[in-house]
């Protein structure tokens, strides 16, 4: 079925015929991948059963129209009769951040995370022409209740994260902060290709606070990771951190242990164990909404100083 409907979707919106096709196996998503050749280009065709939000889309057309090294779909649609949304996108040769961090220096991994900063600052800041937010924190919240008592999806500290969350609703209703956001804003979504850093995979974008896109990159990273994390951070607020960043993102990263709990239990059939410990652990047992690399390193800073 998804070969029919790759060349039959790709003729309709490229107006070409495909001449090479490779599927991708790589990705941790529900989309099927493809690498296509086609009229001496090359393209990323994306195949998914998710509902998507179309408007998502077109303001990322418009970013990348604007120069915004982001991945966009240059064109999409949603089958009806397939239940699937077919997406194309310029094909970016680039390399995984992720990889790169594995093997770099301390020192590269300090300039990647101030590109990665930029990048970032140029997607939230982008204007998205009065779009409201569709999933609030308290919205979020009742789902993701409700998924975990349907699936038992229990995991580690389960109790105490949940306990954290709903102690904090007063906080729910005090945020403007909208933007477009990533929301799987990991080194692995990032690509890079002649010295450019390019985000790519916008599935679970959504209109919501842009600091909830650090979560990945504070509460759920390795270690070798850690240097680039305070890098993008310090870059992104010019070393001026708000005082409630901290509390935010410790929001925010008790709720993506849920989320991923839930998608764990959906798609791996499997519990999430290590990184609901690993999250416990790194805030002190949520009596810190500071992570705990963050907080050594201001202690080594002021022993040298």
């Amino acid at each position: 079925m998804s070969d029919e409907l790759l060349k039959k979707a790709f003729k309709e919106l490229m107006g070409l015929e495909i001449q090479q096709c490779e599927t991708i196996e790589a990705g941790l998503s529900l989309a099927e991948k493809f690498h296509v050749w086609s009229d001496g280009k090359q393209y990323l065709v994306k195949i998914t059963p998710e509902s998507l939000n179309f408007e998502k889309y077109e303001i990322l057309k418009r970013m990348y129209d604007e120069g915004i090294t982001v991945v966009a779909a240059l064109k999409w649609k949603f089958y009806s009769e397939n239940r699937l949304t077919v997406l194309v996108y310029d094909w970016i040769p680039g390399e995984n951040l992720e990889d790169i961090l594995k093997s770099c220096s301390e020192e590269e991994k300090i300039s990647y995370g101030e590109k990665a900063a930029q990048l970032i600052k140029q997607f939230h800041s982008f204007d998205i022409n009065g779009y409201n937010r569709k999933n609030t924190p308290y919205s979020l919240f009742k789902r993701y209740a409700f998924c975990l008592m349907r699936y038992r999806a229990a995991f580690p500290h389960m109790k105490e994260i949940n306990s954290y969350i709903k102690k904090r609703k007063s906080i729910w209703k005090t945020c403007e902060r909208l933007s477009l956001t990533h929301q799987d804003l990991r080194p692995e979504n990032i690509l890079v290709y002649n010295d450019k850093l390019y985000m790519i995979d916008f599935e679970t974008a959504d209109f919501a606070d842009p600091y909830s896109d650090f979560v990945f990159c504070i509460s759920m990273q390795p270690d070798y990771q850690h240097e680039y994390s305070r890098s993008l951070i310090n870059a992104y607020f010019d070393s001026k951190i708000p005082e409630d960043f901290w509390q935010w993102t410790l929001f925010y990263g008790a709720m993506a242990v849920q989320k991923y709990a839930i998608w764990k239990h959906r798609v791996k059939r499997r519990k999430v164990k290590l990184q609901a410990i690993h999250f416990y652990e790194l805030y002190s047992g949520l009596t810190s909404t500071m992570p705990a690399f963050w907080r050594e390193n201001i202690n080594d800073t002021e022993s040298n100083s």
